[in-house]
């Protein structure tokens, strides 16, 4: 006496859960944000390739068995992190400094999210980081030459390709007499003295429009009505296409 069982759906079920797994490890190591999968402790269960890549890990390592405060320049932020994620259940963008495998510092943009079993307990934290080094030193490039430029004794205007008034420096308002709030959105034609003729301002204005840099000394009247001769340099300034976007004097 014998008994056949029919295997072939169950089969089938084995097989897809096979091809299905297989893309979920392509898609997990394809994918270029660094993912990672933390215990409640902080040891570190499962990364991807961008996860090492991005803490400078080779092929045949893996940070996976290390505590994630390992790689936190400063505790009191890993601590941090920890606060707000048991506060929410999650972290969204959280910018922070890691140290990589060969010591080098980051900037990274975290984000996590808590994950519960049944008793609603902590069991893991699935999340992932970019890498925005580069982003963090062009913000500080662009604070150090905001600085430099609002600390200036120079004049600094920027207006944009109709010769809208769109930014001014402090050293503006003191040589012109006028506020900034009073300038924004204007032309710079407030400032006309009627000491130039019209040519004078249409070859300036070919000049730039050309993509060109124009140098000249010209008589402006201040909000007070005086008059003061100022040399002024305006440059156009380019996007990535090579097109005209706003001009700096």
């Amino acid at each position: 006496i014998g008994t056949v069982l029919d295997l072939t759906d169950r089969i089938k079920a084995v097989n897809d859960l096979k091809k299905s797994e297989e893309r979920y490890r392509t898609l997990f190591n394809r994918v270029p944000v660094g993912l990672y999968r933390t215990n409640n402790k902080g040891e570190i269960l499962q990364v991807n390739q961008a996860f090492k890549e991005i803490l400078g890990y080779p092929v045949n390592e893996s940070p996976v068995g290390t505590n994630v405060e390992k790689y936190y320049v400063n505790q009191s932020a890993r601590l941090d992190w920890e606060k707000k994620i048991q506060e929410k259940g999650f972290v969204h963008n959280y910018e922070v400094r890691l140290k990589c495998r060969d010591g080098q510092i980051i900037w990274v943009k975290d984000s996590a999210k808590a994950v519960f079993n049944k008793k609603n307990d902590t069991i893991f934290y699935d999340g992932a980081i970019e890498d925005i080094t580069e982003q963090k030193q062009l913000e500080s490039e662009r604070e150090r030459l905001s600085k430099a430029i609002e600390q200036a004794a120079e004049a600094f205007i920027i207006t944009d390709t109709r010769g809208k008034i769109e930014y001014l420096n402090p050293a503006f308002e003191t040589m012109t007499g006028y506020q900034r709030k009073e300038a924004i959105n204007k032309n710079p034609r407030f400032l006309k003295s009627g000491k130039q003729e019209k040519d004078f301002y249409q070859n300036m204005w070919d000049t730039i429009s050309r993509g060109k840099i124009w140098h000249g000394k010209m008589v402006n009247k201040r909000k007070d009505g005086s008059f003061f001769t100022d040399e002024s340099t305006i440059s156009p300034i380019f996007d990535t296409d090579g097109n005209i976007v706003y001009y700096v004097g």
